[in-house]
């Protein structure tokens, strides 16, 4: 009995990566393009400024973010340039509710150890160890 739940779980997980090619799409080739460049140079510079946090008085993401915003314009332009709008509608629409979907979870989890840390349960622990 141990070992076919041992498999079932097993091969559940393993087939988990399968449902992620749900989508099928036709991905331009932007790498020499100007909005590949323009991309990969608002990558650089957005990251650049990441380690100057404490000089330039910026909190890290906020350029990424706005690097991020940028690059996902580039990449609905060039889309809408060949003609598509529907790929990049749907990548975009696809990466929101990942985002959401984390968003949600680490809220939640936040809630949560706020409220035990609030009735002093990790203390607790910590003097029964």
């Amino acid at each position: 009995m141990k070992n076919l739940i041992s498999f079932l779980f097993l091969s559940f997980f393993a087939s988990t990566p399968a449902f992620a090619g749900d989508m099928h799409v036709n991905a331009l080739n932007l790498v020499n393009t100007v909005y590949g460049y323009l991309g990969i140079f608002l990558f650089f510079i957005a990251y650049t400024l990441v380690p100057l946090e404490n000089y330039i008085h910026l909190r890290k993401s906020k350029p990424v973010m706005l690097a991020a915003g940028l690059i996902w314009i580039f990449v609905a332009m060039a889309y809408k340039q060949a003609g598509d709008t529907h790929t990049a509608h749907l990548a975009i629409k696809n990466n929101l509710l990942e985002y959401a979907e984390i968003f949600l979870f680490l809220l939640t989890a936040m809630t949560y150890i706020n409220s035990l840390e609030e009735r002093n349960v990790f203390h607790s622990i910590f003097k029964f160890l």
